[in-house]
């Protein structure tokens, strides 16, 4: 396994386990240094011995190497790749765009979670018993089944499909319609819009102002 892969799957990993639905949305860079896979508690699995191996790897992650993941946008993807041609990169080009952002390959992700690498996130099956043999023995009569009509439908009953204002907006699974949903029931997305706490605007995850007044939002540690 190359040491890419190694950074990838470690990724994948620690986002499955604290937040899934991020797998499948854009990571600021600085996320992935302060939270994801920092360097204090990722060397030993990386197998990396400095701070400046750990930023090469993430340089290259950034620059789409492997084609592991895409960056955005693309003028800091651009610079990354410039950076990784350099003789001595300039690692510092991470906290020059705060906007930079790595999004993992769709592809990739579903092969390591789906079992197509050497971890799966499905549990075990367990044994199952045989099933039974239900075919009637060979010279027993022939059961004729009569032709009932179909039963009729109960309109209280039947299932409706969730519109899309009750599907989660990350992985489009149907949400409860008669309960407060705060975190997807499938994915672990987070559903309730964040806040200005001056102006209570509506803003992203990952914005340091709101546009609405200007105040400065908290930044995940």
């Amino acid at each position: 396994m190359s040491d890419l892969e190694r950074l990838f799957q470690l990724i994948v990993t620690n986002l499955a386990a604290t937040d899934p639905g991020q797998l499948h949305r854009p990571i600021p860079i600085g996320e992935l240094q302060r939270s994801v896979v920092p360097y204090r508690t990722s060397r030993r699995h990386l197998d990396i011995v400095s701070s400046d191996e750990y930023e090469h790897l993430l340089l290259r992650l950034a620059s789409g190497e492997g084609g592991f993941a895409l960056t955005t946008p693309p003028d800091a993807l651009a610079r990354f790749r410039r950076e990784l041609q350099a003789i001595s990169p300039d690692f510092g080009v991470f906290g020059a765009d705060a906007e930079a952002a790595v999004t993992l390959a769709p592809e990739r992700v579903a092969a390591f979670i789906g079992g197509g690498s050497e971890r799966s996130y499905r549990p075990p099956e367990a044994d199952q018993p045989p099933e039974p043999d239900l075919a009637p023995p060979r010279d027993a009569e022939p059961v004729v089944v009569p032709h009932l009509p179909p039963p009729e439908s109960d309109p209280e009953w039947e299932s409706l499909p969730a519109s899309d204002e009750h599907r989660c907006s990350c992985c489009g699974g149907a949400l409860p319609e008669a309960r407060v949903v705060n975190f997807c029931p499938h994915c672990g997305e987070h559903l309730t819009p964040l806040t200005c706490p001056r102006c209570q605007a509506e803003v992203e995850f990952g914005w340091r102002h709101c546009i609405a007044c200007g105040a400065a939002l908290a930044t995940p540690q």
